[in-house]
């Protein structure tokens, strides 16, 4: 039987002409993409500032407890060799106002820590650092 050239497949009636994008739309579309990204990274530099934040206040809630024993005269840190028996955890600012000084063992430091006087923080991939202690925040 003959093909007809007149008739086309109702398939290919259906199907739309591909779309020529005008340069103003392609601008429009690099702009939007642009302006996601720029979100993103906002939103990821916030989670980023939220993270050091916790972790700077972990690291100073660490660094600034340790713990006196019943009857002793001097504040240590809750590893020190030298801890038998009970003992109670408080900041340094309370042992020092108790009058408690600090153990020459485990030399726990004499003043409240703080960012400025700790030496310096160093964050990088989830971890700070204090010089040779390191802090893992995850």
């Amino acid at each position: 039987m003959p093909v007809s050239h007149d008739v086309v497949p109702a398939s290919l009636t259906s199907v739309p002409a591909p779309k020529v994008s005008t340069d103003a739309e392609i601008s429009a579309l690099r702009a939007k993409k642009a302006e996601e990204q720029r979100k993103e990274s906002a939103e990821y530099e916030r989670q980023q500032q939220a993270e050091r934040k916790r972790a700077e206040q972990e690291y100073l809630k660490q660094a600034n407890t340790v713990v006196v024993t019943p009857r002793g005269k001097k504040y240590h840190y809750d590893t020190c060799q030298t801890l038998k028996g009970s003992y109670r955890e408080m900041t340094i600012a309370q042992a020092r106002r108790k009058g408690y000084v600090p153990c020459k063992v485990c030399d726990p430091p004499a003043q409240t820590v703080t960012l400025e006087n700790s030496g310096g923080l160093y964050w990088g991939d989830n971890v700070y650092s204090r010089g040779k202690q390191v802090l893992d925040v995850d």
